[in-house]
């Protein structure tokens, strides 16, 4: 019998046994051997397997380093266990984002919409796939979005955010699986104080995530301190570049006939500006630098 023809005799059998959890399993199957990594209480359901660990290669996006897992993973739970076990391993990663180059589409680990880990989703992809410009999909919310590469420089057209409400304090803006509560301030000290009040007072709103955007302004310059809270994988991030957040920012300064830069937590610029069709605002453009920062990791390796 063939080595992948024991593997899946062994996946058949412990799929039998006793307290095996089959929706937090799953196997892989190559060309000469089939891989059954799985999630079980930590322990080894019996049988005979040959185990491939799950590989990550982290990026950056004006900051904000995101670890890139290749293939895609239906279930949440696992997802959300392998964005536990990097985030241990690589304390400086702040997100992570599961991509199918042959597909075109991408799912971060909560389930939330991320304009930088969308972005550089779309540049493996449009590198895997040759090309300058594709359509990315994500797989959590099968929306579709334009992608396109100038050598580093990666642009994402996103949807215009839904303005939910609107004070004399704070403006309230939803981007599908992401919530945004955006201010200004006089300072970064200023956001700080407010951010933690702020995030308990929206954190029940109905969106996978909320962020918590405040804006400082010195002249025409413009920078953002973004707090991220992903509810399905329970991370609370101070996150150095957020591209979503610089989309609601961008609709809060309500400036749409400009292009704009908004400077991130490391001091590199986001720039953001309209998309229009025949005289009509249609979607919103952030573009910006994305830059590998490390060669392929393994879980558990470090």
């Amino acid at each position: 019998m063939s080595l992948r023809g024991v593997g899946l005799r062994a996946f058949e059998q412990m799929s039998k046994e006793e307290g095996w959890d089959r929706e937090r399993s799953f196997f892989i199957a190559s060309r000469s051997f089939i891989a059954i990594p799985f999630w079980d209480r930590g322990e080894r359901t019996g049988g005979f397997f040959m185990k491939k660990q799950t590989t990550y290669t982290i990026y950056s996006a004006s900051g904000n380093p995101t670890a890139v897992i290749v293939g895609t993973i239906p279930s949440a739970k696992i997802r959300a266990q392998i964005n536990v076990d990097i985030m241990q391993q690589s304390p400086t990663v702040e997100q992570c984002v599961f991509v199918n180059p042959a597909q075109k589409s991408c799912c971060m680990a909560g389930g939330e919409m991320s304009g930088n880990g969308f972005r550089i989703a779309g540049f493996i992809v449009m590198n895997a796939q040759r090309t300058n410009q594709l359509a990315l999909t994500d797989f959590g919310s099968s929306q579709s979005f334009l992608c396109t590469k100038e050598k580093s420089l990666v642009s994402i057209d996103l949807q215009i955010p839904t303005l939910l409400k609107k004070t004399d304090n704070e403006s309230i803006y939803d981007l599908g699986s992401i919530v945004h509560v955006v201010f200004l301030a006089k300072s970064k000290n200023d956001i700080k104080e407010k951010e933690t009040a702020l995030l308990e007072k929206y954190r029940s709103l109905s969106s996978n995530a909320i962020g918590i955007i405040g804006i400082t302004r010195s002249q025409n310059n413009y920078r953002i301190f973004p707090k991220v809270f992903v509810k399905n994988i329970n991370t609370l991030v101070d996150e150095t570049s957020c591209g979503s957040g610089t989309v609601a920012s961008f609709c809060f300064i309500n400036q749409m006939s400009k292009k704009l830069s908004f400077i991130q937590p490391t001091g590199l610029p986001i720039l953001a500006e309209s998309v229009r069709e025949n005289d009509t605002i249609t979607r919103i453009r952030i573009s910006g630098k994305i830059e590998k920062i490390s060669n392929e990791i393994s879980i558990g390796d470090l």
